[in-house]
Formats: structure tokens, C-alpha cells, sequence
């Protein structure tokens, strides 16, 4: 099952989903940044994912110098305090970190403008959701107010259960072997 992501100006929308034997995160869009504050030091970011954190700043591997913004509101936690590493990814290296202080942090490509579309994918080769234990569902980052307002979304799509996979492999066979009426081709 793939899932699209929301155009850009639509907010950040992220997907971690399996694809075949791997874990892949993807996402885009665009970052309102105007309520929140730069950090002003230098840092340098790499693509990860934390559950017990809520980060997950995807990319591609290795570090890169990035830009902070802190005022933003985590969701609850979505999975173990372990930090992941994508063993490769590609595009902009942006989403969430817990920042350099007290205060939860967006991580933005260094010298990112406000409004500029977003877009990057990160694999894990060989895990999953289950595998990962990652907590499906909805986790949504938000900041801002009125017109300054923006939120970025983490959907980790579930695994679908053996017996749901065995049920529609059984519709598929059955829906084959439905006799046909005289008649009819």
C-alpha cells in the first residue's frame, strides 16, 4: 500500500509505510516558519527517527548543516528510544528534533526560506513498522496561530495482519471460482 503525500502548501505530510521488505519515509510540502524563532547556533543534522523523541528528520544519510525553529508543540511519542539511522535517502533533510535546549525544534535545510517546498525519502532496509516498533497512527507537530499557523504530520501506516492478508488472498480465489449463469459468457 503507498500512500501520496499532500501537494506542497499543504503543510509537511510524512508517511512511514512498508514497501516490499523495507521501511520507507517520505513526505513534502512546505514550512510556514514565521511564529517560530531560528536558532541561531550551527548545527549539523542527520536523518533519523526516535519514537520515544517524536523525531524524525528525514533525508539523506550523513550530516548536514541545518537550521533550527523552536515554538513548536510535539505529539506524544510514537516509539522506542532508540535512534534509527536510514541506510540511505535522498532530497532536502528537514522534520523534527528535540532541539538544543529544553525546547523541541523543526530542523530545516540551512538557509531554508519560509514557503519553500520540501520533499525527501529515507529507507530502512529490511525493517518495518513491527520490526522499528513503531506505534501506528497520526502524529501531528504544530506552531503558530491565525495566518502564521502550520503543522507537520507523521502517518505511520500499520502492517496489514496476517489473517487480513490470508481473508483477501481467499476473496481474490473465491471471486475466480464463482460459477457462471447459463447464458452468459
Amino acid at each position: 500500500m503507498i500512500l501520496t503525500v499532500a501537494p506542497a502548501g499543504a503543510a509537511v505530510t510524512l508517511v512511514a509505510e512498508n514497501v516490499g521488505t523495507d521501511l520507507v519515509v517520505s513526505g513534502g510540502g512546505t514550512l510556514n516558519l514565521t511564529a517560530l524563532t531560528q536558532d541561531p547556533g550551527f548545527f549539523l543534522t542527520q536523518a533519523a527517527l526516535n519514537g520515544d523523541l517524536s523525531l524524525v528528520t528525514i533525508g539523506s544519510p550523513g550530516f548536514e548543516f541545518s537550521d533550527l525553529y523552536t515554538g513548536v508543540t510535539v505529539p506524544p511519542p510514537f516509539g522506542p528510544a532508540v535512534t534509527f539511522t536510514p541506510d540511505f535517502g535522498s532530497g532536502d533533510k528537514f522534520g523534527s528534533t528535540p532541539g538544543s535546549g529544553p525546547s523541541p525544534a523543526l530542523v530545516v535545510p540551512d538557509g531554508y526560506v519560509s514557503g519553500d517546498p520540501l520533499a525527501a525519502t529515507m529507507t530502512f532496509v529490511g525493517e518495518s513498522v513491527e520490526s522499528l516498533n513503531l506505534i501506528p497512527g497520526t502524529y501531528t507537530w504544530t506552531w503558530g496561530a491565525g495566518p502564521d499557523a502550520d503543522l507537520m504530520t507523521l502517518v505511520i501506516v500499520p502492517e496489514p495482519s496476517g489473517a487480513v492478508l490470508l481473508g483477501l488472498a481467499s476473496l481474490a480465489v473465491l471471486g475466480r471460482r464463482r460459477p457462471r449463469a447459463e447464458g452468459r459468457p
